[in-house]
């Protein structure tokens, strides 16, 4: 990405998506907010003057009815229409986490020999043994302390590298392009240190082996 920042070009962003989640947390936002709100009120707010300009009602209303499913119990509708949070709705709207919109891992304090190397964000389950990698070095992880998220390690010589969690998501075909590019040149761009030099002739190296 920085090789095509430095071309002139970034990702465009991609009009025609829909954040359906993200207009279902505000949804929700809405109605905790006020207590209580008219479909037509929550449709006025969010997609005629909000964001969400590209909802059609047909779909708006959709998206209302799945969160209204039993199954689903976020809202439910009073018998004068007003549309209230339902079980599942409070409980999700109470919680802490309610108020950030996009999911964020945990981190953790990475110590090796009493000394704290820095933090991690974790999204995947770590056990005794694991690999991380931290400051372009491999890591074993020895111990776990969930409740002062800390994280033990040593240094690890060598290894399988570890598996990286999260969604690839939509990948536009020149970034995919130049990841090839890179991949099989073998220029040095001068913005990297010597850790990332090294990440990047092994992952050279690891290409060349599958191709």
């Amino acid at each position: 990405m920085i090789e095509l920042l430095l071309e002139g070009w970034c990702e465009p962003p991609r009009p025609e998506a829909l954040h359906l989640s993200t207009l279902v947390h505000q949804i929700l936002s809405v109605i905790a907010e006020r207590g209580g709100a008219q479909a037509s009120r929550l449709y006025r707010v969010l997609c005629q003057e909000g964001p969400f300009r590209q909802m059609d009602t047909g779909l708006f209303l959709d998206v209302l009815r799945a969160m209204g499913r039993p199954e689903a119990e976020l809202i439910e509708q009073s018998s004068d229409g007003l549309l209230l949070l339902g079980a599942a709705g409070e409980r999700i709207v109470e919680h802490y986490s309610f108020y950030a919109v996009f999911k964020t891992p945990e981190e953790f304090r990475l110590v090796a020999d009493g000394k704290e190397l820095g933090t991690l964000p974790i999204d995947n389950i770590l056990t005794p043994g694991m690999l991380l990698i931290f400051s372009g070095r491999r890591w074993v992880v020895q111990e776990i302390h969930d409740l002062e998220k800390v994280i033990l390690v040593k240094p690890a010589k060598s290894g399988v590298p570890p598996l990286f969690g999260g969604d690839p998501g939509m990948i536009h075909d020149r970034v995919i392009e130049k990841m090839f590019d890179i991949l099989e040149g073998d220029f040095e761009p001068s913005y990297l240190d010597q850790a990332a030099l090294r990440l990047l002739s092994e992952a050279r190296a690891t290409y060349a082996r599958q191709t």
